[in-house]
């Protein structure tokens, strides 16, 4: 009937529909798959679902043949990234040059994820870890000479430096251990420094107004300077004027440094000078500003004192003269 052969019609264009579907979908599959294979260049062998080319069971075995190759691919790159790590923090630690680092660089680069890569990394980082154990003893005599120079540069206290017992420690074997605390210590050692570093150039730029302060002073004493001419007084005078200008800049930098190191003591040893903690230093500049500014005041008034004197002594001269 009419009835039925429509319905026929019906289920014949959606079998022909799932069967398009189907293949579409297994041709998506099929792709991506052999781009894996191919990219990790691992092809399987597994046996294909016995039946029909389009069976539900065909797709579920590429759907899973995909995953296991998605996975595996995920694997790697995990693999090759702690690999690379690996070799990185020990071509760091062994000083190997950059020569060495591209000729190896270039031999895996083509190499991807297929196995070749992973054979050249496990060769070089078996290469670098019997190096390391080899120069165990040579690479913490380097470290001591960066932490002895770091802790100069820093200014560190004697008794700082006596407590990194390792470093005074002549009877350990030199092992990859004993040769991490060394490299520990240069780390941090090094990470001080790169946050010190503005409050240090903060310090050298107080230091040289403070210089520049006591030379303008001298400077200005010598009353005689102004009565000169030529071209010498002149650059003397132009020095003057820009040393006044720059020497003014002292009080709001030195505020400045105060807050900051107070706030970096609240959590981390003193700022050093010279050996000394720096903010005694600051009390003790200010303390001598005050004293230069009491005893120029002094003299100022002493000198005053003393014109009034002989003025008064001339006015009497005069007055017993007529």
């Amino acid at each position: 009937t009419k009835a039925r052969l429509q319905r026929f019609r019906k289920a014949l264009e959606a079998s022909t529909q799932l069967e398009a579907e189907r293949r579409n979908r297994l041709e998506t599959l099929q792709k991506s798959t052999k781009a894996l294979e191919k990219e990790l260049d691992d092809v399987s062998d597994a046996p294909l679902v016995e039946g029909a080319e389009l069976a539900s069971a065909r797709i579920d075995q590429a759907q899973a043949r995909l995953q296991a190759l998605k996975d595996e691919k995920a694997a790697r790159l995990a693999k090759l990234a702690s690999l690379g790590e690996d070799i990185s923090r020990l071509w760091q630690r062994l000083g190997v040059d950059e020569a060495r680092q591209i000729e190896f660089r270039d031999a895996v680069k083509h190499g991807g994820l297929r196995g070749v890569t992973f054979e050249f990394g496990e060769k070089e980082l078996a290469s670098l870890r019997a190096e390391l154990c080899s120069r165990c003893g040579d690479l913490t005599n380097k470290a001591r000479a960066k932490i002895d120079g770091l802790w100069d540069e820093l200014q560190t206290p004697e008794g700082v430096r006596q407590a990194f017992a390792p470093r005074w420690d002549e009877v350990s074997e030199r092992t990859e251990a004993f040769l991490a605390l060394h490299e520990a210590e240069v780390s941090r050692l090094e990470a001080r420094r790169e946050q010190l570093q503005p409050l240090l150039k903060l310090v050298e730029k107080r230091e040289e107004l403070l210089l520049e302060r006591t030379a303008l002073h001298s400077l200005q004493k010598d009353a005689g300077r102004l009565l000169r001419r030529g071209p010498g007084a002149a650059a003397e005078r132009k020095y003057e004027n820009e040393a006044m200008r720059r020497v003014k800049q002292l009080p709001k930098l030195t505020e400045r440094l105060y807050e900051k190191l107070v706030e970096w003591e609240e959590s981390e040893p003193p700022v050093l000078y010279k050996g000394s903690r720096y903010l005694d230093k600051m009390a003790r500049d200010k303390q001598e500003a005050a004293a230069e500014r009491a005893a120029h005041l002094a003299a100022k008034r002493q000198a005053q004192t003393a014109r009034k004197e002989r003025l008064a002594e001339m006015t009497n001269q005069n007055s017993t003269g007529l």
